[in-house]
């Protein structure tokens, strides 16, 4: 067998086993390089046959080619770093070129010239690295170690810099850039696609989400280089809407290297907060201070790396030419938790059972019945509320001694009794490993791994382990196996497979700190519910328990507060864990000027998610203990700790449209879900030399993928409006039953497919871009290409978890029967039988009547978006080069919500005109049904389906058998157009390295959601105007950010030795005054778009739902104010401007305003002092200061008025609420300083 068909061979088999270790889910995303050029004769003409090597610097480790007849070579598939290019011929001196810097997704260009002379003869030549690209037309920005090393991060996070570039437009919280904080770094939109729309790689393999949000973020130390990838008219990627962040991690090198990383964050370093200084210190409610100090924030932080030839390499044979690179970093942080720690807590009085000094608060015995004026009041041994020791539960009073003991008792009951405060102790633990290995001349490959493990718990000021309180813990893990084989000297293999998962699991203290969770049957002080309910109850925690406060000043909320009562005991909601594996294939062959390259990926997205149902919620609010089982207050008497003590849970729900919100209720599920997506792709490109001035990039992808499905189809796919049924209406309706069409679809059930989503049909993306080098050093670039951006999975739950509510049914109060409960703590529910199992698909159209539903469009598509760009780049001396582009992009299909049980316009027409009177008379309810079976077990109903009468209005909907607007249907309507001018400069010359960048752009979308899920410091509505009018939101988008600029610079002092000046000074004079280097990122933006909405009128006329769920106030002048946000930080636009907008009718005001929020200006700055020790040891002291100039990031304004209107003619008025208008805060840091220092060699 010849040595070429082995290597086939050999590639195949591997490929078949890089198969079985798991389907795949990647985007070929290549980590790697590449190196061309023309080999020329000293009169330029082309050598054909030359030998060319190319030499890795680090490793030495060396492949070679040949140059074909038009004289070109090619290196592909090449890993990051320093190369040699080497050429030799018979006849011509060798020729060698250092340093040749290859970047993640980059061609390098290098033309040799070779002289006439012996081979024994070696010309070097050394180019400066080129500023410009004059292979392809892809856009970005790449950033090496040693920029991702030297430049201040507060979080140590290299793709931090992304936001350097003119394509990328940040929005996310600044605050959010730790190794754990993956939705604020994926809050990004890149050359003007909607926010999140991206995807992220390390080392070839993807590490996004199925949303394209990144799934970690790998160590600084661990990172070789890192490319924001824009406008990439490159076939190989796919499945991103915007741009790609593409990571490659260090290699070892045949000498051993190292780095050891140490920073702290002090309180006295940092200035204090915008916010602080204008708040008033408050200790236990008394002011002592005009401000609030800043809180004391610890934080350390700290890394090791080490990396070289593996131990023994040079003495066992299999370990020559393999090389490591590990690393560890981490961080702990300590911050005393935010809020108030006032509340009230039982006192030991209460704990006896004795009220008697709570003032204002009578007790009634429920074991009496009631007279004409009410129950007879408690009292025990003639002492006036005191609770009968017999009453007591003991489940209630152990419930009531989780607590914590009051810390202010001669304060008594009922009013705020307990201070405290509490530190929350966040830690952070990366490791990762790379190794890189030469098994022959014609095959390498590498193996990474990364593991990130945190810990944040969320503080509580109850210091008990029955608190509602827990730790959220996350695991991320990530491998990359990544393989090149050298089939000829034109030809390259390469196969990858990669796994990545991100856990991620909420566990509360109460399930912790008991070995195998809390036991609701025993747990109590020895007592506890019944052994068959607690066998039901899926989370192994402490119950819910909400006490409502009531006090002199009659607060009753269920959180802490100054009139509150805690909160005890939560729900375990099981871990949620989203992973890929992925396998990549790809082949490049050199045929002449063309460099072509193809390959095939699979991707498989998967989204595990494991509820466990809930502990059980217990509500106690006073109604057991009042005169008449009404809600407490001082002339009805009643208390709800004294509830709490005797065992019995409130049993008269507050309602909204029907459905129980205060009841003891507890929630079991069905199983765990696994939301699938599987996808395939091939793609072609061609990057043709056409001649050595112009370039052609053309490729094309084809993408399939089916739509997202669970494992065991416990999934609902879509809505069917089409369906029609007799709806199973109670005989006591008074009218007959209706005629109902339109319910959801199960995966699987009645002839529905088991995928959700119409994404099966093929998509073409074609890709085309060009290279022209105009004259030496100056390059013309553009392109066009359609890429298909990620698509979410939705966990569609409906029918797969159900409440079990306790019944009203024993709060009736007559004179003869005293008020009691079905759900006393002793027999929660009135026992094991009474807990409702999940009806899944059982129900079938049934399934969600009464309520409200959300699911994806059957016809939903695949978003897709348009980008183009055109730029001009040119190199001027000393190492200046200047960039001036358009970028442009359209999108369309993406994702929104839209409600699809809306009146028509039509009808809130003739409500608006009064041509028909909104009736608040209910009518008799064709679809009343207070049960729902599937012949197995019965439902009790909620909403529109409870009640034997009914509003008029909503007979009117579309489907009156579910809440107005409870129809939600994700659908393929938003679109988008951006357009930008880019003007971008670099300067790499003698110590000093600029990048600097300006960008102006519009950004117009309809996406009225789009930065509810991303970004504190942006706004949206929670949806349309008008449900039926989706045009009618195309506005400025909420990342329409017109002007950004952004300076990042790192300059060598160049004084000391070895530098300019004073370079031969004594090394003790250089330890004081060498060695300096001076660091700046600095950013400038305007602000997002203001939406301003008003209280919806048609809500409050007797229409709840059933109009727009958002409606937006008439403009009648200019709302745009001038001046600073400090300036205008009470009144920050003109609210004068606006007028109310009746009910029933739609405001002609866009969604956006071209009034801007607060904008952005940030100053992070570092000084890092080098000394070295030896030739190979190196010290650095860092000095950084983010936010230098602590000048604050203040949050949007308040953006909605109160409007009210008596009926449907009556002049509506509009006024402020209590935060119209108000800046609402800071988001991001004020400055923070950290110091420490790096040691490396």
């Amino acid at each position: 067998m010849s040595l070429r068909r082995r290597r086939i061979w050999i590639a195949a088999l591997l490929i078949v086993v890089s198969f079985s270790l798991g389907v795949a889910t990647t985007m070929a995303q290549t980590t790697y390089g590449a190196v061309r050029g023309i080999v020329k004769d000293p009169q330029g003409a082309a050598l054909v046959g030359a030998t060319v090597t190319l030499v890795n610097e680090g490793t030495k480790i060396a492949r070679k080619t040949v140059s074909n007849a038009s004289g070109e070579y090619n290196f592909t598939s090449v890993e990051p770093g320093l190369y040699t290019v080497m050429v030799t011929m018979g006849g011509f001196k060798n020729t060698s070129n250092r340093g040749v810097g290859v970047e993640t997704g980059a061609t390098d260009t290098v033309d040799l010239s070779m002289q006439l002379g012996g081979s024994t003869e070696t010309v070097e030549v050394s180019t400066a690295e080129p500023l410009i690209d004059t292979a392809n037309a892809n856009g970005g920005q790449s950033f090496n170690s040693t920029q991702l090393e030297e430049l201040p991060n507060l979080g140590r996070n290299p793709f931090v810099f992304e936001k350097l570039d003119t394509a990328t437009t940040p929005v996310g919280d600044p605050r959010y850039v730790r190794a754990e904080d993956q939705t604020g770094q994926s809050t990004i939109s890149v050359s003007g696609a909607p926010i999140g729309a991206n995807n992220f790689a390390v080392d070839g393999i993807p590490i996004s989400q199925s949303n394209g949000g990144v799934t970690f973020i790998p160590s600084l130390e661990a990172v070789s280089d890192v490319k924001v990838q824009s406008n990439t008219y490159d076939a190989e990627v796919g499945r991103t809407g915007g741009g790609m962040f593409n990571t490659t991690l260090k290699s070892g090198t045949d000498q051993y290297h190292g780095a050891l990383y140490g920073m702290t964050r002090q309180t006295n370093w940092s200035a204090n907060s915008f916010t602080n200084n204008r708040t008033p210190y408050l200790v236990n409610g008394v002011q002592v201070a005009s401000q609030t100090p800043r809180p004391a924030v610890e934080t350390y932080l700290y890394a090791g790396a080490i990396g070289g030839p593996v131990p023994f390499s040079d003495k066992v044979k299999y370990l020559k030419n393999t090389f490591f690179w590990i690393v560890e970093e981490g961080y702990r942080q300590a911050q005393p938790l935010p809020g108030s720690g006032s509340y009230i807590v039982p006192t030991p009085a209460e704990l006896s059972g004795d009220f008697s000094g709570d003032t204002g608060v009578t007790l009634y015995d429920p074991t009496t019945p009631s007279t004409g004026t009410g129950r007879t009041p408690i009292s025990y041994m003639g002492k006036a509320n005191v609770i009968n020791p017999s009453y007591i539960s003991p489940i209630g009073l152990a419930i009531a001694k989780s607590f914590p003991a009051c810390t202010a008792c001669s304060n008594g009951g009922g009013v705020n009794n307990y201070f405290s405060s509490d530190d929350f102790k966040t830690r952070s633990d990366m490791y990762s490993g790379k190794l890189d290995h030469v098994f022959t001349p014609w095959w390498s490959a590498t193996l990474s791994y990364v593991h990130l493990a945190t810990q944040e718990p969320s503080g509580s000021f109850i210091h008990t382990i029955d608190n509602a309180d827990g730790i959220l813990h996350r695991f991320n893990d990530a491998t990359a196996y990544n393989n090149v084989f050298q089939l000829n000297s034109t030809t390259i293999l390469t196969v990858g497979y990669g796994f990545n998962r991100y856990y991620s699991h909420q566990v509360p203290y109460s399930e912790s700190g008991f070995p195998g969770g809390f036991n609701q049957a025993t747990g109590f002080g020895g007592v506890g519910f019944p052994a068959p309910y607690v066998a039901l109850v899926q989370s192994h925690t402490f119950p819910s328990i909400y006490v409502n406060g009531v006090g002199p000043s009659g607060g009753s909320s269920l959180a802490g507060g100054s009139t509150s009562t805690a909160s005890l005991g939560t729900s375990d909601s099981g871990p949620t864990i989203q992973s890929s594996r992925n396998v990549v294939i790809g082949i490049a062959k050199t045929v002449g000027k063309q460099d072509i390259k193809g390959g095939y990926v699979y991707r498989h997205l998967s989204n595990f998610q494991q509820p466990l149902g809930s502990s059980g919620a217990f509500y106690f609010d006073g109604q057991y203990t009042s005169a008449n089982g009404g809600q407490p207050s001082a002339a009805n008497g009643g208390n709800a700790l004294a509830d709490l003590l005797m065992g019995q849970p409130g049993a008269a729900p507050s309602t909204n449209n029907g459905s129980p919100e205060s009841l003891s209720q507890v929630a079991n599920a069905a199983g765990n879900f696994n939301q699938i997506i599987a996808y395939h792709a091939l793609f072609v490109q061609d990057n043709f030399r056409a001649s050595q001035k112009l370039t052609l990039n053309l490729g094309v992808r084809y993408e399939y993928e089916l739509g997202q499905k669970e494992a065991k189809n416990q999934y609902v796919v879509g809505f069917d409006p089409n369906i029609g049924y007799v709806f199973p209406c109670s005989a006591s309706a008074g009218t007959a039953c209706a005629q109902a069409h339109g319910g959801l679809a199960f995966a699987g059930q009645n002839g529905y497919p088991t995928h959700a989503n119409d994404f099966s049909h093929a998509k073409i993306s074609p890709r085309v871009g060009f290279a022209y080098e105009i004259r030496p050093g100056t390059a013309l670039r553009g392109g066009f290409g359609i890429f298909y951006a990620p698509v979410a999975t939705v966990t569609d739950t409906t029918g797969y978890s159900q409440t079990t509510y306790s019944a009203p049914t024993g709060a009736t109060v007559t004179t003869t029967s005293p008020v009691g409960t079905d759900a006393p703590l002793s027999n929660p529910f009135g026992g094991a039988s009474a807990i409702l199992a999940p009806s899944g698909n059982t129900l079938s159209y049934l399934t969600g009547t009464g309520g409200s539903v959300s699911v994806q469009d059957f016809h939903r598509k695949y978003p897709l978006v348009e980008q183009y760009s055109l730029n001009v780049e040119h190199q001027l001396p000393y190492g200046v080069s200047i960039e001036v582009g358009y970028i442009g992009a359209h999108s369309k299909y993406f994702p929104q919500n839209v409600s699809i049980n809306q009146l028509t316009d039509g009808q809130l027409a003739q409500f608006a005109s009064g041509a028909q009177t909104v009736s608040t008379t209910k009518v008799a309810n064709p679809y009343y049904a207070p049960t729902l079976t599937n012949g197995k077990t019965t439902y009790p109903t909620t909403g529109a389906l409870a009640s034997s009468t009914i509003a008029p209005a909503q007979l009117l909907l579309p489907y009156p058998q579910f809440a107005g607007n409870g129809v939600t249907l994700i659908e393929s309507v938003g679109y988008s157009l951006y357009n930008s001018l880019d003007i971008k400069v670099q300067k790499r010359y003698h110590g000093l390295t600029v990048l600097s960048t300006y960008t102006w752009s519009s950004n117009w979308d309809n996406f009225y959601g789009a930065a509810s899920a991303y970004s504190s410091s942006l706004n949206s509505t929670s949806g349309p105007q008008d449900n039926y009018n989706l045009k009618g939101e195309y506005a400025r988008a909420v990342n329409d950010i017109p002007n950004r600029m952004t300076v990042s610079a790192t300059y060598e002092v160049p004084v000391g030795r070895g530098r300019k000046f004073f370079g031969n000074m004594p090394k003790l004079v250089d330890y004081a005054l060498g060695g300096y280097e001076i660091n700046d990122v600095s950013i400038l933006q305007n602000g997002s778009p203001l939406s301003i909405t008003q209280t919806n009128l048609s809500s409050t006329l007797g229409t709840s739902g059933f109009g727009g769920s958002t409606q937006r106030p008439t403009l009648i002048g200019n709302p745009c104010l001038s001046g600073s946000p400090e300036s205008r930080y009470n009144a920050y636009f003109n609210v004068a401007a606006f007028a109310p907008t009746p009910a029933f009718t739609y405001s002609t005001m866009p969604r956006s305003l071209p009034c801007k929020g607060p904008g952005y200006a940030n100053s992070d700055f570092s000084v890092n002092k080098t000394f070295s020790i030896g030739e190979r040891v190196k010290v650095q002291f860092r000095a950084e200061a983010l936010n230098a100039t602590n000048t604050p990031e203040f949050a949007n304004p308040g953006l909605s008025f109160n409007a009210t209107q008596t009926n449907a003619t009556a002049a509506p008025t509009l006024t402020k609420s209590s935060t119209t208008g108000i800046v609402q805060g800071t988001v991001g840091f004020n400055r923070q300083i950290q110091m420490g220092g790096r040691i490396t060699f």
